[in-house]
């Protein structure tokens, strides 16, 4: 797996621990006591939309590292592996450490954009992921006693 493989997926399961309300489950249940996301809803936005942020950071090297995403969604098209219509984001992810770039690339993902379920990427290299499981998202989630921030200028930050 390339260091961009690695940093996008890192950078998926960080944004899936967001939309699911940092730590929020696979319920519709609220939650007492916590503040409920609509983790569907911002799920269908954030992929349709035309976005952007960076995440800047110290490495346990004391390096200086900024990772960039940026998503557009796409013209429909066919999934190469299934053959299957789908909808089209792409996701641009940049690495970048003391100012270097170390890496950067695009990627398309492929879903179903009634439902939301994912049919799976092209990584723009000749290579496809296939989606082998598609939960649904919950309809929303809550956030526990502890959760991890992204702010809007891309620092991280926790808040009780």
């Amino acid at each position: 797996m390339s260091c961009l493989q690695r940093t996008a997926l890192l950078g998926c399961l960080s944004l899936g621990l967001v939309l699911a309300g940092c730590g929020g489950g696979g319920s519709d249940a609220g939650i007492s006591g916590s503040t409920q996301f609509a983790v569907q809803d911002a799920y269908r936005k954030l992929i349709n939309a035309t976005t952007g942020w960076s995440v800047t950071g110290t490495g346990s090297d004391a390096a200086t590292y900024r990772i960039d995403f940026n998503l557009k969604l796409a013209a429909p098209a066919v999934f190469p592996v299934t053959g299957a219509n789908g909808a089209v984001s792409e996701q641009f992810t940049r690495v970048v450490r003391n100012g270097s770039m170390l890496a950067e690339g695009t990627s398309r993902l492929f879903f179903n954009a009634g439902t939301l379920a994912l049919l799976g990427t092209d990584e723009g290299d000749g290579t496809c992921s296939l989606a082998t499981s598609n939960s649904t998202l919950p309809a929303s989630a809550g956030s526990g006693a502890q959760c991890i921030e992204i702010a809007s200028d891309g620092t991280l930050g926790s808040r009780a």
